[in-house]
């Protein structure tokens, strides 16, 4: 059905559901921005870990083994 054709109650109420969705959508992007940027965080905070480490850092669940930067 074309624009149109709808009555104006028709598009009020199609236009108060797309703005829900844009909301929903903008809750959704909010949570995932904030997810990625906490993910960044650890990701950075892991690396100073495994950098700072004077030995080898070993884990199991995966087997994998992580050396410490060889400074020369």
């Amino acid at each position: 059905m074309q624009y149109q054709d709808k009555t104006e109650q028709q598009l009020i109420d199609a236009l108060n559901q797309m703005r829900r969705k844009v909301g929903h959508l903008e809750a959704a992007e909010a949570t995932y921005l904030g997810a990625e940027k906490t993910i960044g965080e650890s990701e950075q905070e892991l690396k100073r870990i495994l950098s700072a480490s004077p030995v080898g850092i070993v884990h199991t669940h995966e087997t994998r083994i992580y050396e410490p930067k060889q400074t020369s």
